[in-house]
């Protein structure tokens, strides 16, 4: 009987995710801020504002960056936008897709 009550009370408790960056808000606002800020502008420049103060703020600013760039590797795949980095490790760019410029890889 005892082993009924443990097992009621290890499936009660679900720890709630904590609120992370999705690609569906990064593409939204790269979108946005692609008219905005100047060409070449680094991807961290299209990152949003997060608070340092919280517990989970790495985590949650790694999470706005990973969904910032898979939403700008699918913008640049549909043409809207291109990536550029001159080397490793340095700053991802990111530009208009000018579609006179041959920017768009084939």
């Amino acid at each position: 009987m005892a082993l009924r009550v443990l097992e009621r009370q290890a499936a009660a408790f679900r720890p709630k995710p904590p609120p992370l960056r999705r690609a569906s808000d990064a593409f939204s606002r790269l979108r946005q801020l692609l008219g905005v800020l100047p060409d070449g502008s680094p991807l961290q420049a299209f990152l949003p504002q997060l608070g340092t103060e919280e517990p989970d703020s790495v985590l949650r600013a790694r999470a706005a960056l990973s969904s910032t760039l898979i939403a700008g590797l699918e913008l640049a795949r549909d043409g809207v936008l291109v990536l550029d980095q001159e080397a490793a490790w340095t700053p991802v760019r990111v530009r208009r897709y000018d579609c006179g410029a041959g920017d768009r890889p084939a």
